[in-house]
């Protein structure tokens, strides 16, 4: 889980960095403001002891690297650790000069060999950030670490949705200056990266999308004719063993395909609703690769909801093959401008939420022109577990979203809307 991921000030002062300057970029819309993200322009090769060339945009540290692997071009760069105590990469800085806080989305595709982590590290193949805001705060943060030997894949964050508690923000300020780290530490093999980028966004109006985990049959007798009186439609998470199998708890197939139908969007929540983290590859692969389950309903479904929130980097790897464009998890908070469709945030509704609570939220999402993702389960009068909510709470919500004057899209409306694009 993410929350398991320490983030640490540690690695800036082993790096030892030499500041050199980028000059000051900006950017509108998916403009990548890093300087020779794809590795195409040659520096001082890491044998001659070079921490690069300005030509290059990027600065050694540690083993630095070699050009080796890549994604896309003709080059990308290989990090080689030959023990777990070691840390080796290259940096870049770019300076914002931000006068109001505005999301930065930073992220790029890594390749692994045979990544080994140390007892408790943290790092491994990651993209790495040391954020600096205009009061000289600095916020450190990395991306999910890997590990293993694995294909390429996508890995990501938003400055902006970076939180520890789901409700303070870590980015509370305009930023100043950011050093980017395509990084392996602490952690032994080879780990490539390529095609960096980093986009800095302006959002200009927020949004809200009303989600259903599981597929309950309360969400089609109960939630249904309260969101028709708003005009609004909803996403449905469904596990795809549920419906069709003479559960009168959950919704049938020929319930899902009239939402659908109405406009409401419909995404997986795994074949049995287990805790991948658990399970072996094959069912954890299983378990995601269910696609075909909704094809054959005539569904299409482009994103997967982990199960009890519960993954790590070779789960969000195995659902990028699968080839969902967004996975979410149960971490809380909003999702700016740019978010890192694998890592989109909830507000999640249980039975001790109330209407101002989520009035919070909505007016949380207006300051931020963001775009939140209210989840529900069930919507009964009682429950046996926390993850259910009242008929009459559930109407007092939708009739406090409508006041709101906030738009209501689907979950892929949203991801479409807010995320980045490779």
């Amino acid at each position: 889980m993410k929350e398991q991921i320490m983030r640490s000030a540690a690695v800036i002062a082993v790096l030892g960095l030499i500041l050199t300057v980028i000059p000051e970029a900006k950017a509108a819309e998916q403009v990548n403001i890093l300087v020779n993200s794809g590795f195409e322009e040659a520096g001082v090769p890491v044998e001659q002891g070079g921490w690069g060339d300005p030509a290059s945009a990027w600065h050694l540290f540690g083993g630095g690297y070699t050009r080796g692997a890549y994604h896309a071009g003709q080059y990308g760069i290989d990090i080689t650790n030959n023990d777990t105590v070691s840390l080796a990469g290259a940096y870049q800085r770019i300076d914002l000069g931000q006068t109001q806080v505005k999301p930065v989305f930073i992220g790029g595709f890594v390749k692994g060999d045979n990544i080994v982590n140390s007892a408790g590290g943290y790092f491994g193949a990651s993209i790495y950030a040391e954020i600096h805001l205009d009061n000289g705060r600095i916020v450190y943060w990395n991306s999910l670490a890997n590990y293993g030997t694995f294909d390429w894949h996508w890995i990501g964050f938003n400055t902006a949705a970076l939180t520890i508690d789901g409700v303070n923000k870590l980015v509370n300020r305009p930023i100043s200056h950011i050093y980017i780290v395509p990084l392996l530490a602490y952690a032994s093999g080879t780990a490539s990266f390529d095609d960096l980028a980093a986009y800095e966004f302006t959002p200009d109006h927020p949004a809200l999308t009303i989600m259903f985990d599981d597929g309950a049959s309360s969400v089609y007798t109960a939630a249904k004719p309260v969101m028709e009186r708003h005009g609004f439609r909803g996403t449905l998470a469904i596990v795809s063993d549920a419906p069709g199998s003479g559960d009168a708890d959950f919704m049938s197939w020929e319930e899902i395909k009239e939402l659908s139908g109405s406009g409401w969007g419909v995404a997986s929540h795994s074949r049995t609703h287990r805790d991948l983290t658990t399970l072996s590859q094959t069912d954890m692969l299983s378990e995601i690769n269910n696609r075909d389950v909704f094809a054959g309903q005539d569904l299409t479904v482009t994103s997967f909801i982990t199960p009890f929130g519960a993954y790590n980097s070779n789960i969000m790897n195995a659902a990028e093959k699968a080839g969902y464009a967004s996975v979410r998890n149960y971490e809380q908070g909003d999702n700016p401008q740019g978010s890192f469709p694998g890592e989109i945030k909830i507000r999640g509704i249980l039975d001790t939420t109330t209407t101002a609570e989520l009035a919070g939220w909505i007016n949380e999402a207006k300051a931020n022109n963001s775009w939140i993702v209210i989840t529900f389960h069930e919507i009964v009068p009682s429950g046996d577990d926390a993850y259910h909510t009242t008929p009459e709470i559930f109407a007092d919500m939708m009739a406090e979203i409508a006041a709101s004057g906030v738009s209501v899209i689907t979950y892929d409306e949203g991801v479409a809307t807010y995320g980045v694009t490779k």
